[in-house]
């Protein structure tokens, strides 16, 4: 469905926002960003993957509607004919070249998605992956010296 295609280009449109980012966010909000955009980089793969598998393996939408017909049945109608009616015609392939395009366009995204996926980690890590956020006051750690730690060495 096109509302999922929206997704999908929502992925690319944030991943390259994320690459041109370059203000200093705080470190909780720039942690939250990052795993958005893992998720969104899930649910964009996820949404790939149906397509190429839908369009691989499903049956073509015909969207054929109207008058009882439907994918595998047309029903021809003309609502005012001459003495002779026109010639009605249609032009139909055999399914193994839909199925010939949808591998062809498979093949095409699938080169197109490693050089997508090339640039969105170079997006994703522009400026760092991850700021670690320090909850608190730090605590200071003592450390204990011997008197053997002091010594030089070879003495």
């Amino acid at each position: 469905p096109i509302y999922l295609s929206i997704l999908v280009v929502g992925w690319l449109f944030a991943l390259d926002a994320r690459g041109r980012l370059t203000s200093d966010l705080p470190k909780w909000r720039f942690n939250l960003m990052q795993m958005g955009l893992v998720a969104l980089t899930l649910v964009a793969l996820g949404l790939l993957f149906y397509a190429v598998q839908q369009g691989l393996l499903g049956l073509p939408e015909m969207q054929i509607a109207g008058n009882g017909s439907n994918g595998y049945l047309l029903k021809w109608f003309e609502d005012r004919a001459a003495p002779v009616p026109s010639d009605a015609w249609m032009l139909s392939v055999p399914l193994w070249v839909y199925r010939l395009l949808m591998l062809a366009w498979a093949l095409w995204l699938t080169f197109a998605l490693l050089r997508w996926l090339r640039w969105s980690w170079d997006a994703f890590s522009t400026g760092g992956y991850w700021r670690s956020v320090v909850i608190g006051r730090p605590k200071r750690v003592k450390t204990m010296t011997t008197e053997s730690s002091r010594a030089e060495p070879g003495s």
